[in-house]
C-alpha cells in the first residue's frame, strides 16, 4: 500500500478504536465539554416569557426554576412577584450551567394624564422597570423636566408654553 493511502486508513482505524473502546466517550462531548445556557442573565417584565437554549453539552437537557421546579423547553414565565431568580439547565452527563434573571414590575408613569397652566408643574413618579430611568419630552418648546437620568422615581415637568406634550418614560 502506498504511503499516502495509509494515512487515511490509520486514521480511521484510530478513531474507530477510540469511539468503541471507551464507554463514556463521544464525539460530541469532546467538542463540547463546557454546558453554557444563554442568555447568562435576563431581566423581564412580570408575566413576560423568555426561552433558554444550551450553548454546549449532550441532550437530552432539563431545566429547571431553582426552589420551584421544572420548566418545560426551556421557556421561562416570570411570575407575578418582581425578585431574582436562577435557572438550572442539567444535561445527560449531569454537567450543570445557571442563568440568573431579574423580574420587575411593568414601567409605568402617574399621572396617565394631567392639565396645568403656562407656569405650572406637575410632579410624577415612575414605577416598576428597572433603573436607569431616561425621561424625554415629544416637544421641548413647551416644557422642560428635572430628571437627572438615573434610579430616580419621582421628577417635575414645567409648562413654559401652550400645548400637548408626551413625556415618555424608558427603563434599563
Amino acid at each position: 500500500m502506498k504511503k499516502a493511502a495509509l494515512l487515511p486508513v490509520i486514521f480511521i482505524s484510530l478513531f474507530i478504536l477510540l469511539t468503541y473502546s471507551c464507554d463514556d466517550f463521544s464525539l460530541t462531548e469532546l467538542l463540547s465539554s463546557d454546558i453554557t445556557l444563554v442568555p447568562e442573565e435576563a431581566t423581564l417584565d412580570v408575566g413576560e416569557s423568555i426561552t433558554f437554549h444550551v450553548a454546549a453539552g449532550v441532550a437530552p437537557y432539563t431545566f429547571k426554576e431553582v426552589g420551584d421546579g421544572d420548566i418545560p423547553g426551556g421557556e421561562f414565565t416570570a411570575p407575578g412577584t418582581p425578585g431574582d431568580y436562577t435557572i438550572l439547565v442539567t444535561d445527560s452527563r449531569d454537567r450543570t450551567a445557571e442563568a440568573s434573571v431579574t423580574v420587575v414590575d411593568l414601567l409605568t408613569l402617574s399621572p396617565q394624564m394631567v392639565t396645568t397652566g403656562i407656569g405650572g408643574d406637575i410632579a410624577f413618579t415612575i414605577s416598576g422597570g428597572s433603573d436607569p430611568y431616561t425621561v424625554t419630552l415629544s416637544d421641548v418648546s413647551l416644557g422642560s423636566h428635572n430628571h437627572p437620568g438615573d434610579s430616580t422615581t419621582d421628577f417635575t415637568f414645567s409648562a413654559i408654553a401652550e400645548g400637548t406634550e408626551t413625556i415618555t418614560v424608558t427603563d434599563n
